[in-house]
């Protein structure tokens, strides 16, 4: 058993340690999911430039 900056990390014996992880998990949940929303975002953005250019004159207005 070794001590890691407060936190016990258990490893068979004769095994190397477990090197402390460079980024939280946290943090990477964090992004993926601000990723995920700005891909989200952007395809909604294009479907209504999309469906503004396909549409009458008369639509976009009542869309306005």
């Amino acid at each position: 058993m070794e001590f890691d900056k407060g936190t016990i990390v258990v490893a068979p014996a004769g095994a190397a340690p477990i090197p402390p992880s460079t980024t939280p998990p946290a943090a990477t949940s964090v992004t993926a999911l601000l990723v995920r929303l700005l891909i989200a975002a952007s395809h909604l953005l294009d479907m209504s430039v999309r469906h503004y250019w396909h549409r009458s004159p008369a639509e976009n207005r009542q869309f306005a």
